[in-house]
Order: structure tokens, then C-alpha cells, then sequence
């Protein structure tokens, strides 16, 4: 998504060629894309040597010491990963940032940073088809991603559980085994939602299929525990796939969805960022005054004007012509 879809569109227009790299191929610039470690500090100081222009695209606050709750502690960044991250970040002509919470860290640390989102390739989208939930059933919520970070959902285990009798789960997610590596406070938590809450676990086969499976209809969720310096740096991929197909969003007070929202002037997504502000979203969807045919019209159009693949493209491409002009 950060490079097939983009460079697709970057080649149409001709003004610039993006390729994988390849050794013994000079280029004028290079993208580490979410790449760090020693063999990529070797080759950016050598590309450097050649007069290569270095590009760091950053996904993850490196640089900011780990702290906070933990549930599950692998997944916050080293002591390692963040001493790798500083010497890309040293190596670099420039940095990408995948959300702005990661363009106000890097900013703090290099001169030349600029948000690029995550985008979605409108070819693969299917047609909007207009839904409503249907009366007398449960409201579809759904929720897709890494097994590992379904305890984000635990931040809304209490508003589920007092609406269970209107709502219905959709986990669409890899291997449960994930799970194993939860706290085991964090295990307990979440296997007492999936107790009182109904729900169904559907796998997750590859974007095509899930994009598919959002023109269904339901509405997103995408709750987020902020209690650490790991979350907070999240793209808005995971609403902007689904309300790409006109699906709602209910999101957390992340940088990136408070783009999405304000992009949208309010319309197609909720910003949640309390426990009454979750409350009042999920009562809102199940008002049976709740406008679906405007608010999924509004969810897909923001989509569509601001993080469709070939919107992104042309953002990344006059930043890279930027940074082979300075």
C-alpha cells in the first residue's frame, strides 16, 4: 500500500519513475520503507557516499522511550529499535511520517518531515451500496486487524457489554494463538467481553476480501488504549478502508482519525474520546433516526478526496521532488 499503490499512480503521470530497489542500480533517491537496522544504516551512509538523496519512511514512534501500560510488551518499540531509528534518522535527507502524531515526533528531531497517510486503492473498491441495519437485529460492529491488538476493544468492554442485546461483534483477524502473549490480566479481560458480548470470529484473507466484506454493511469501530506512546501513532488505515465502502466509523481521539474527522467536518465518523463520548456514538447508530444514506455518502466522499491512492501519490511525489530539488 505504501509503495505498489502508490508507485502505480506515480508512473502514469511520467514526471517521476518509482521502482523497487536493486543493487548496482544508481537512483537518485531511496525510500527505507518502515527499514532500519544496521545492514540499512551500511547501505544509506554508502548510497549517501554516491550522492543518493536517503528517504526514512517512519510507521512507528521509535524515538520516544516505550512507556506506559503494557499488555502486550512486545509490541512497544526497544531500546534497540528506537538506537536504529535515530541513525536512520541521522542517515536522512528527509523523513515520512505515516501519521501526523509521527510528523510532531520527528519534527522535534529533523528539519525536513512531512506527513504522507495511508491510502486506499479505489480500484479495488466495490460500488457503494446504500445499507441500514436491519430492524429487529443486532447492529453489526466491526472490528479488523492483528490478533495481537484485539485488547483495544477492552477499552469499550463496558458500553458493549450494557448494549449487548443490540449489538454484534465481527472480529476479522488472523490467528486467536496471538492472544497467548496478552498479560494474563489482559487474556482475562478480554475473554469476559466475548462472554457476555455476542460476536463472530471471520478470517482476515487479504485486502480484496475485506474490502468485500465491508460492502456488507456494519458499522467500524476502532477503539484505542492511550495509555502508552505506541497507539498513539496509528494511521487511520483501519477506518479509512472500510468507510471507503461507505461504512461509519467510531474511532478514537488519534491524530490521524481526528484528521479524518475534521476532513469530513464530523459526517461519516465519530471521534471518541471518553468513555461517554463511545456512549453516546454507539447510541447514536442504534437511533433508528440515524441518516445512513448521508452519513456513508459523507464516509466514502472523504475517502475518496483525501486518501485515495492517487490523491496520496501526487502528495508523495511533489514532497520527493522536493526533497531531489533542495
Amino acid at each position: 500500500m505504501r509503495f505498489g499503490w502508490i508507485a502505480r499512480h506515480v508512473n502514469r503521470s511520467g514526471s517521476l519513475k518509482y521502482e523497487l530497489w536493486r543493487p548496482g542500480v544508481r537512483h537518485d533517491a531511496v525510500v527505507f520503507l518502515k527499514s532500519m537496522g544496521s545492514g540499512c544504516a551500511r547501505l544509506g551512509r554508502r548510497l549517501r557516499g554516491d550522492d543518493t538523496r536517503i528517504v526514512f519512511d517512519a510507521n512507528v514512534d521509535y524515538l520516544t522511550p516505550a512507556d506506559g501500560v503494557i499488555h502486550a510488551p512486545h509490541l512497544l518499540p526497544s531500546a534497540a529499535q528506537r538506537a536504529e531509528a535515530i541513525e536512520m534518522t541521522r542517515l536522512a535527507d528527509a523523513i515520512i511520517a505515516d501519521s501526523p502524531h509521527l510528523e510532531s515526533v520527528w519534527a522535534a528531531h529533523h528539519s525536513a518531515v512531512r506527513w504522507i497517510p495511508d491510502n486506499v486503492e479505489f480500484d479495488l473498491v466495490p460500488p457503494r451500496r446504500a445499507w441500514h441495519p436491519p430492524r429487529h437485529s443486532k447492529l453489526d460492529l466491526l472490528w479488523s486487524g492483528e490478533a495481537m491488538k484485539l485488547y483495544d476493544l477492552c477499552r469499550i468492554d463496558e458500553a458493549l457489554v450494557r448494549r449487548a442485546g443490540a449489538l454484534r461483534l465481527h472480529l476479522i483477524t488472523g490467528d486467536l494463538r496471538a492472544l497467548e502473549r496478552w498479560t494474563p490480566e489482559a487474556r482475562a479481560r478480554f475473554e469476559r467481553l466475548l462472554a457476555r458480548v455476542e460476536h463472530r470470529i471471520e478470517p482476515f484473507r487479504g485486502i480484496r476480501p475485506l474490502l468485500a466484506r465491508y460492502a456488507e454493511g456494519g458499522v467500524l469501530v476502532s477503539p484505542r488504549f492511550l495509555e502508552n506512546t505506541y497507539n498513539a501513532g496509528h494511521t487511520e488505515w483501519k477506518l479509512t478502508l472500510g468507510m471507503a465502502c461507505g461504512r461509519v466509523a467510531l474511532g478514537e481521539s488519534l491524530s490521524s482519525y481526528r484528521a479524518v474527522a475534521d476532513r469530513a467536518e464530523g459526517r461519516g465518523i465519530r471521534i471518541c474520546a471518553s468513555a461517554g463520548d463511545w456512549e453516546a456514538a454507539l447510541d447514536a447508530v442504534l437511533d433508528h433516526s440515524f441518516d445512513w444514506d448521508s452519513e456513508e455518502e459523507a464516509a466514502r466522499a472523504v475517502v475518496e478526496r483525501h486518501y485515495s491512492a492517487a490523491v496520496v501519490a501526487e502528495g508523495h511525489s511533489l514532497w520527493v521532488r522536493e526533497i531531489l530539488s533542495a
